[in-house]
């Protein structure tokens, strides 16, 4: 199946299976991507230390390679 799709796309869709259900995935253009967060706390500054925790957890996720067709993807922040 991996063969049917693009490196980039491939790599989007596996992913988007690593985020919150909650969250969106979604290609900004080329081989760049943009994650929506969505449903944090309430107020301001717990807001914004969950969204500190969330992106740590998708930089620790985007830093495990992925196998692809043979090849070994390793992504760049």
């Amino acid at each position: 199946m991996a063969s049917r799709r693009s490196p980039s796309t491939w790599w989007l869709f596996v992913q988007g299976k690593r985020v919150r259900v909650v969250d969106t995935v979604s290609r900004f253009g080329g081989d760049e991507f943009v994650v929506l967060l969505e449903d944090f706390e309430s107020g301001r500054d717990a807001a914004a230390r969950q969204a500190l925790r969330v992106g740590d957890k998708i930089r620790a996720a985007l830093d495990r390679p992925l196998e692809f067709d043979g090849l070994t993807l390793h992504c760049t922040c």
